[in-house]
């Protein structure tokens, strides 16, 4: 089996209604991101177009985060919508501060970019 070396970026843009079989389907495919060694993930979370978010979704992405704490160094996200803002806040309250929101759409933007850039030059150093 050959090994592929990928960086443990994830973005995600979320657009409408997020709820528990949404949450469900993307933790699955990172669950088996984590298997494959591509860890720890640093996640970022463009949410400025969900509208709402159904609890399902945010226990859902709690007990995932829980689960995988050690595979996770960060999980950033930008909303708009203040009820997505709220289940951002409630939902710090258990994972800690592994989960931040970013205060504009450019800042996560930026944290993103600069992730980027700095697992391509880890993996450049590795040559």
């Amino acid at each position: 089996m050959t090994s592929i070396e990928l960086p443990p970026i994830i973005r995600l843009t979320f657009v409408g209604l997020a709820h528990e079989e949404f949450a469900k389907a993307i933790h699955k495919t990172m669950d088996e991101w984590i298997a494959l060694g591509i860890a720890p993930l640093q996640i970022f979370v463009d949410a400025s177009e969900l509208v709402t978010i159904e609890s399902g979704f945010r226990a859902e992405s709690i007990d995932w985060v829980l689960r995988n704490r050690a595979h996770i160094l960060s999980v950033r996200a930008f909303t708009r919508s203040q009820i997505v803002s709220m289940a951002i806040n409630l939902s710090r309250l258990f994972v800690g501060d592994v989960l931040m929101a970013c205060k504009d759409k450019e800042a996560l933007e930026r944290e993103w970019l600069d992730a980027a850039r700095t697992a391509r030059d880890r993996a450049q150093n590795k040559r």
